[in-house]
C-alpha cells in the first residue's frame, strides 16, 4: 500500500512521539532477558512495584531483576545504610542486590510517619409484618513509623425486631508497638466494651507482651502477639469481677493480585488464669473490594465467643455484614 506524501509529516510526528515516550520511561530488565517499560513506584524486600501503560501496576520479584534504569531521579536507600539519595539509575550504576528500598515509605526510611484510616457502615431495614432494622458502624486509625506503630479501633451494633431492641453493644481498643527488630516488637494494649445482652455493663482490659511481624509487604500483612492482661468486668446486676488473663492477638490481610481485593482476619482473645474454664474470643473475617476514590464494598463475619457464658446467654454471637467503606 502506498503512503501519500501528504501523510508523511503526520506519520513522522507520530513516530517521534512514540520514540520520545519510550525514551522517557523507566526500564526493568529481567534475568531471562525480558524488558518492561513504565514507572518505578516502590521497592522493598523482594518486591518491586512497577506501573505500565498496558497492565497497570504489577509486582516483580526483585531477585529476578538484572538491571534497572530511570529517566528521572528516584529515592534510593542501600543495604546497611540510612542515607536516602535521589539519583537517576542507569544499568550497572548500582547492583540490584545493594538496593534496600526505592521510593521508600516514611516508616521504611525512618523519616516520618505513615497514617492510614478507614470507616465502614452497614445497615438494613425491613417493613411489613415483621419490621426490623440494624445498624453497624466501625472505624480504624493506624500510624506507622520505622521503630513504632499504634492503632485505634471502634465498632458499634444496634438492632431492633418488632420494635424491641435485640442487639446493643460497642467496643473500642488501642495498641502501641515498639519494634526491637524489623520482625520483633513489644506492645501495650487496652480495650473497653459494653454488651447489654451478654451481661457486660463494662469490660476493660489492659496489658502487654511480645509480638512477631511475620510479613509486612504491599500485599501481605501478618502479625501475632501474646502476653498478660488484667481484665475487669462489671455486670448488669451491679456485681463485678477482676482477673489476670493470658492474652493473644492476630492480624492478617492479603491483597489479591487481580483486583487488589483485600482478604482479612483479625482475632483477639483472653484466657482467664484464675478460672481457667473461661475464654473470650473476638474475631472479624471478610473481604474489602475497592470501588473508586477510596470507597470500598465490604463483606465480613464478626464472631464473639464466651466459653462459659452467663446463664441464659448463648456462647456465640455471629453478625454477617454487607456495607460500604472509605479508606485513606
Amino acid at each position: 500500500m502506498a503512503i501519500r506524501h501528504s501523510h508523511l509529516p503526520a506519520l513522522a510526528a507520530a513516530l517521534a512521539l512514540a520514540t520520545a515516550a519510550a525514551a522517557h520511561a523507566d526500564t526493568v530488565t529481567l534475568r531471562n532477558g525480558d524488558r518492561l517499560s513504565g514507572k518505578v513506584l516502590h521497592k522493598s524486600g523482594d518486591v518491586l512495584t512497577f506501573e505500565t501503560s498496558y497492565a497497570g501496576k504489577v509486582q516483580i520479584r526483585w531477585s529476578e531483576v538484572r538491571s534497572i534504569s530511570t529517566d528521572s531521579p528516584v529515592r534510593v536507600m542501600l543495604e546497611g545504610e540510612r542515607d536516602l539519595r535521589s539519583v537517576i539509575l542507569a544499568p550497572g550504576s548500582v547492583e540490584p542486590g545493594r538496593i534496600a528500598y526505592l521510593n521508600p515509605r516514611p516508616e521504611e526510611s525512618g523519616r516520618g510517619v505513615t497514617y492510614k484510616g478507614r470507616l465502614a457502615l452497614a445497615a438494613s431495614a425491613t417493613r411489613g409484618n415483621s419490621p426490623s432494622s440494624s445498624l453497624h458502624g466501625e472505624g480504624e486509625f493506624k500510624a506507622r513509623a520505622k521503630d513504632y506503630r499504634y492503632g485505634l479501633a471502634a465498632r458499634a451494633d444496634q438492632a431492633k425486631d418488632n420494635g424491641q431492641t435485640v442487639t446493643s453493644n460497642w467496643r473500642a481498643s488501642g495498641h502501641y508497638d515498639h519494634f526491637l527488630a524489623p520482625k520483633r516488637f513489644v506492645y501495650g494494649r487496652g480495650s473497653a466494651e459494653r454488651d447489654r445482652f451478654r451481661d457486660i455493663r463494662l469490660r476493660t482490659t489492659a496489658g502487654g507482651g511480645y509480638g512477631w511481624q511475620l510479613y509486612e509487604t504491599d500485599r501481605t500483612q501478618l502479625a501475632i502477639r501474646g502476653g498478660a492482661d488484667a481484665v475487669s468486668v462489671k455486670h448488669n446486676d451491679g456485681s463485678s469481677e477482676s482477673y489476670p488473663a493470658m492474652g493473644w492477638g492476630l492480624q492478617y490481610s492479603h491483597r489479591l493480585r487481580e483486583r487488589r481485593v483485600e482478604l482479612f482476619h483479625n482475632q483477639e482473645g483472653f484466657w482467664n488464669l484464675r478460672h481457667t474454664e473461661q475464654v473470650t474470643l473476638h474475631t472479624s473475617t471478610g473481604l474489602r473490594v475497592p470501588l473508586s476514590s477510596g470507597m470500598t464494598a465490604n463483606a465480613q463475619l464478626d464472631l464473639d465467643w464466651e466459653r462459659t457464658p452467663p446463664p441464659g446467654v448463648k456462647a456465640v454471637d455471629t453478625t454477617w455484614l454487607l456495607g460500604l467503606g472509605y479508606e485513606w
